[in-house]
């Protein structure tokens, strides 16, 4: 299993064991929305796991001076990736929202402490 589908599972149980029967609908629905956005935020950050190898090149802009083109692996989330290369840091995946995001469940029995 790896972290998306940890996190959308665990999303997922945990909007089933929202307390419908709760009186007032305001809260029902800000928790609702809140496994809505955080299954968006998987979504966003979590659709690059999978080692594939992409050609980068340097765009003719300022910021991305020092940085050498060639191919790279794409084990790295899409949407932090491309502040990450610009900043010259190193990719990591899971991207940290991601690990943020998990952070939560460290107690659940599929967590994997390589999330931490």
């Amino acid at each position: 299993m790896n972290i998306t589908e940890f996190l959308l599972a665990r999303i997922a149980e945990d909007e089933a064991d929202l307390p419908y029967d709760v009186p007032n609908d305001y809260v029902l629905a800000r928790l609702l929305a809140e496994c809505e956005a955080k299954r968006a935020i998987v979504e966003v950050h979590g659709c690059s796991e999978g080692g594939r190898e992409v050609w980068l090149d340097v765009p003719d802009l300022p910021e991305w001076e020092g940085f050498t083109p060639g191919y790279f692996s794409r084990d790295a989330c899409l949407c932090c990736d491309d502040l990450m290369l610009m900043a010259n840091q190193t990719r990591e995946w899971p991207c940290r929202t991601l690990r943020a995001l998990a952070s939560v469940y460290t107690t659940h029995r599929d967590f994997d402490p390589a999330w931490a």
